[in-house]
């Protein structure tokens, strides 16, 4: 059984293991949360390793690594936001590669992105394998790294990053966003309202689009699932204080780095990413270590998924 929730702009389609009605309701308001490894949880943003003793340091002799790069082509039609990643455009792009993992991992469960572009949005769709499906934060700005959750660090103008900016969505389709400067000092919205506080400070996006697509359970520890994938379209007015060009032009260069909390049914959790920032920072932040990505005027045809 299937069933679609819609959270805002963010659309949400549960496929159920048998629970039937009930199973929604379950999942959508009295299913315990198994309990998080909190202190491991935030690697977001550029403090994100200071924020527990539990994170693994940095190395001081971390292995160069090569910065990985990717050709993003033009959709030939608009997406659908279904998160059901079942278009054609999806099929014939090319996945950026496998994620590495951080943290003494070396393997885990895998992931793969892939990216098209119009000249209204920037889309990102995601299909992860999973076992153990947490998500528990709906509301916007939220704690959105304690849930199964993809964040992805954007840099538009990389010969003046003096802005950054980072968009987390979870499992359950909420979505928290970030701008930084070239320091990595956030950079707070512009009328909060008098009762934000904490992450309810920081800058908002506009227009984002947000579908997930789960198969299995959510936060049913005891169980085994399977997956859940995701599609995210992200308007480029968005990166009007960024100094690049919007939209882009064919062959600009953009820094990105899309990254990975994936939570196990013990409440640890698997830390990966495209470009491996961990090594040399100690967490998801790095602008200079990002991975490269390039701006065809091409549309994705079926040539581009063997490249």
């Amino acid at each position: 059984m299937r069933w679609q929730l819609l959270l805002g702009l963010s659309l949400v389609t549960v496929r159920l293991s048998g629970a039937g009605i009930a199973g929604v309701q379950d999942t959508e308001t009295s299913q315990p949360a198994p309990q998080t490894n909190i202190e491991t949880a935030d690697l977001d943003g550029p403090s994100g390793v200071a924020a527990s003793s539990a994170v693994a340091k940095p190395s001081e002799n971390a292995a160069a690594t090569k910065v990985p790069s990717y050709v993003i082509h033009r959709v030939n039609r608009k997406i659908t936001m279904d998160g059901r990643i079942d278009e054609d455009d999806w099929k014939q792009a090319k996945s950026l590669g496998n994620f590495v993992f951080g943290f003494g991992l070396t393997e885990g469960e895998p992931s793969e992105c892939k990216i098209l572009w119009d000249n209204e949005y920037l889309y990102f769709s995601y299909a992860f394998d999973d076992s153990h499906l947490l998500g528990i934060h709906t509301d916007r700005d939220g704690r959105i790294p304690e849930d199964d959750s993809i964040e992805v660090y954007i840099t538009p103008n990389p010969e003046k990053p003096t802005r950054h900016y980072c968009f987390y969505t979870n499992v359950r389709a909420a979505l928290y966003d970030q701008m930084f400067d070239g320091d990595g000092k956030t950079i707070p919205k512009k009328n909060p309202g008098k009762n934000a506080t904490g992450r309810q400070l920081s800058w908002d996006s506009q227009g984002v689009k947000v579908a997930v697509t789960i198969d299995g359970t959510l936060n049913k520890p005891e169980d085994t699932d399977r997956s859940w994938s995701t599609e995210i379209a992200i308007p480029f007015a968005n990166f009007a204080e960024s100094s690049a060009r919007l939209p882009p032009k064919p062959n600009d260069t953009w820094k990105l780095n899309p990254c990975r909390h994936d939570y196990m049914g013990d409440g640890s959790c698997e830390y990966s990413q495209w470009a491996p920032t961990i090594p040399t920072t100690g967490s998801f932040w790095g602008p200079k270590l990002f991975g490269k990505v390039i701006f065809s005027g091409e549309k994705v045809s079926p040539n581009h998924s063997a490249e």
